[in-house]
């Protein structure tokens, strides 16, 4: 290989590849690390449709709520420009350059590729920020994949955990936990996590909404999948007023009763 050609090569490789470990059971697929054992043939294009607006800005709008946007606004702000953050499970967002994106899927922002295995290629103490929003109730051993957040987070480093309480079953290829309140204590145990922030993301009303379109359309399931999601559809729209009742959030004494989800900022403790 020529100086020139070399020279090229490393142009074209990502900033980030010297976070990688050595040894880490992954593979190059162009800009793309892939772990052995995943597809990424080829990349899977987002669909957009009626469908997808209800579900983004209607039926499953948590993400886009104003306490989850303010959290996360703050975490990105605070990590810079000079340093690298995870989104775990990050579908088709992109928050900042340098905050890869890590899927199941090869997506159009995807940077890295997962076969599952809830191993990241990182090395220890190489990450800044780690974002993780409604991924880990799909995840079978999510304290496996705390784990592996908390050796990848540098002692400044910040974790992000968004996750579901009142909501329905929903496969993302699979659904496992709910978490009251009480669970980030389980989760992120003091002696591992300084929890420096927690809030609700959607309140009582967002939570009545999803479980109430949830009860009108599974009676129509009956009739067929795709008869099922159509009113599924048309019901979380009619019902959409409900999710008012969230405005009344800070004056509710017992508002962990029944929220849609919370989210918090920790920072590992090393």
């Amino acid at each position: 290989m020529t100086d020139q050609q070399s020279t090229a090569d490393s142009k074209s490789e990502p900033i980030w590849k010297k976070l990688i470990a050595d040894k880490a059971p992954w593979r190059w697929h162009g800009n793309v690390l892939v772990e052995n054992g995943a597809v990424a043939d080829h990349v899977i294009e987002r669909k957009f449709g009626i469908s997808n607006f209800i579900v983004k800005y209607i039926y499953g709008r948590q993400n886009r709520c104003r306490s989850v946007r303010q959290v996360v606004s703050a975490a990105v702000a605070h990590l810079g420009k000079q340093n690298c953050g995870l989104n775990f499970g990050a579908g088709y967002v992109r928050y900042a350059p340098n905050i890869l994106n890590f899927d199941l899927e090869l997506t159009p922002n995807a940077d890295l590729v997962s076969a599952g295995t809830l191993k990241l290629p990182f090395k220890d103490n190489s990450l800044h920020l780690i974002i993780s929003q409604e991924v880990l109730e799909h995840v079978d051993r999510p304290f496996d994949a705390i784990a592996e957040f908390h050796r990848t987070l540098s002692p400044e480093g910040e974790f992000v955990l968004q996750l579901p309480f009142i909501i329905g079953y929903h496969p993302g290829p699979t659904d496992f936990w709910r978490f009251t309140t009480e669970a980030f204590a389980q989760l992120l145990p003091a002696s591992q996590w300084n929890i420096i922030e927690r809030r609700i993301t959607v309140g009582h009303g967002t939570a009545l909404h999803r479980i109430l379109t949830e009860f009108i359309a599974v009676h129509f399931s009956i009739f067929g999948g795709r008869v099922y999601r159509l009113v599924k559809g048309l019901v979380a729209v009619l019902l959409y007023p409900l999710i008012a009742f969230d405005l009344l959030l800070p004056l509710l004494p017992e508002k962990d009763r029944i929220p849609g989800g919370y989210i918090v900022r920790a920072m590992p403790v090393k």
